[in-house]
């Protein structure tokens, strides 16, 4: 894409680490920059959140919408997303990923198995503390176990999951495969983990 560099390029993922300077993730100028963009894109981002947001929802209620549909609009979404901040998104890119089907759809269904997999082992111990209280025939689940369980996710999720946030972004961008992703997101955040994690709980509200 033209523009402005794109801060998420990298000639090889194992690289990643390099890409951004020093490192540093400054998140009040990220939101600055993300809402400056938007604004710039304003027209298309309402037609992605009516137009794409109907499409989704009916890929949502269809079994076989969620796994041949829905990682291609994910993959559009992330692929408008850095059109919006070169300033010339519109909404045929939120539907881009369809000339590539094949391509985007194994690398963003294999992004989507492993990140769900990922959140299962965190949230495993939770799970645990659940069944564990059903099968003793108590009917309430083990708080104690299940108070543990909520912790080890939130340590988890700090810890772990949030370090393949830019994942999707390097599989869009530099045509990488799902592993190679989330290496690459795994290693550009190795040394900005507290930024990242802030970055994850403004971006997720």
């Amino acid at each position: 894409m033209s523009g402005a560099p794109n801060p998420f390029e990298a000639p090889q993922a194992v690289e990643a680490q390099s890409i951004i300077g020093n490192g540093q993730l400054d998140l009040g100028t990220a939101l600055s920059d993300s809402w400056n963009a938007m604004m710039r894109n304003i027209g298309p981002w309402l037609a992605v959140s009516f137009v794409g947001g109907f499409v989704f929802f009916l890929g949502y209620i269809s079994i076989i919408g969620i796994f041949l549909l829905l990682p291609i609009l994910v993959w559009g979404f992330v692929f408008f997303t850095l059109k919006t901040l070169d300033g010339e998104a519109t909404l045929s890119d939120y539907f881009s990923g369809f000339s590539r089907y094949g391509q985007c759809l194994g690398s963003m269904l294999g992004f989507m198995f492993m990140s769900g997999l990922i959140a299962f082992i965190g949230a495993a111990p939770m799970y645990a503390g659940i069944f564990i209280g059903v099968v003793s025939g108590s009917g309430e689940p083990n708080f104690a176990l299940l108070g543990i369980g909520y912790l080890f996710l939130f340590v988890w999720t700090g810890l772990v999951v949030v370090r393949f946030y830019f994942a999707p972004f390097f599989i869009v961008e530099q045509g990488l495969g799902a592993v190679e992703g989330m290496k690459a997101s795994w290693n550009i955040t190795s040394t900005q983990r507290v930024m990242t994690l802030a970055w994850y709980l403004v971006s997720s509200m």
